[in-house]
């Protein structure tokens, strides 16, 4: 009897394990199915994906301001530029078409980002932000995140009147 009880203590110990392996093993599984996801959008939107993104399986795309302001210039182009800065933050320029919401407020405003597939480029003042507002669209599955590295503060000195920014 007592080598009964030892045995089922043992092997319900041993389930817990297992319990848990597979629980990690799943998590594991949807983070790969949402970077291979990300990766389909990103074909299907005839994006260009360096074999380093896909090789390292990044779950978002870091891009230097410049050629977020490149994109921006491009009238053709389809996307939405999120700003996560705080209210509060003087702008060095002030982009039309950017839905401002503040990193703080992001997880409870998920539902004013009007596409989870379209290309979203997040903005802070430096990029720090910005990395944290990618993670959490990841983790919420947005699958088409680009970090713009160096934030407003790299955004290029060009300001030119009538091209989606205004002077101050």
């Amino acid at each position: 009897m007592f080598f009964d009880l030892f045995s089922n203590h043992r092997m319900s110990r041993k389930l817990k394990n297992l319990e848990h392996k597979v629980f990690e093993l799943e998590k594991q599984l949807i983070f790969f199915q949402s970077i291979i996801n990300t990766n389909l959008i990103r074909i299907k939107n005839n994006q260009y994906i360096s074999d380093q993104y896909i090789l390292n399986m990044n779950p978002y795309i870091d891009i230097s301001a410049y050629n977020a302001y490149e994109l921006f210039l491009d009238e053709n182009a389809q996307y939405w530029i999120i700003d996560v800065e705080s209210k509060d933050y003087k702008r060095p320029v002030n982009l039309n078409s950017v839905i401002k919401i503040p990193l703080e407020d992001l997880e409870k405003s998920l539902d004013k980002i009007p596409s989870k597939t379209a290309p979203i480029y997040i903005i802070s003042k430096d990029g720090i932000k910005s990395i944290n507002a990618c993670e959490t669209l990841v983790k919420n599955h947005f699958y088409n995140c680009c970090n713009i590295s160096g934030g407003y503060e790299k955004w290029p000195d060009i300001k030119v009147e009538g091209i989606g920014q205004r002077l101050e």
